[in-house]
């Protein structure tokens, strides 16, 4: 169904490619019901990929969802608040990418 004019889907819904909302259950069901395959992609078996079209509020609260934590990431989520990545201190892309504890800050 579509939604025109709204930047969000109702609840139990994911938001296709096109804007086009269906229901998650859905989202990788061997059927085009978003009317560009944005439902079908190759990432179907992706943890992720199904929370993000789903616009899930788990992604990145501090609890592990998928199987393999990639829900959680440093990459995806950044630092937790009481850590910190030295290159975003020194702006040196070649600094550490590796969360610190705010007691090694100096």
């Amino acid at each position: 169904q579509d939604y025109p004019g709204i930047c969000m889907c109702p609840e139990d819904h994911g938001k296709c490619d096109n804007n086009v909302c269906i229901p998650n259950e859905s989202f990788c069901d061997g059927k085009d019901d978003c009317g560009d395959w944005s439902d079908e992609k190759e990432s179907c078996n992706d943890c992720l990929a199904k929370m993000r079209f789903s616009g899930s509020k788990s992604i990145c609260d501090g609890i592990e969802d998928c199987p393999n934590g990639e829900d959680e990431t440093v990459e995806l989520c950044g630092c937790p608040s009481d850590h910190f990545h030295c290159s975003d201190l020194s702006n040196q892309a070649n600094d550490t990418n590796i969360c610190q504890p705010m007691e090694r800050l100096c």
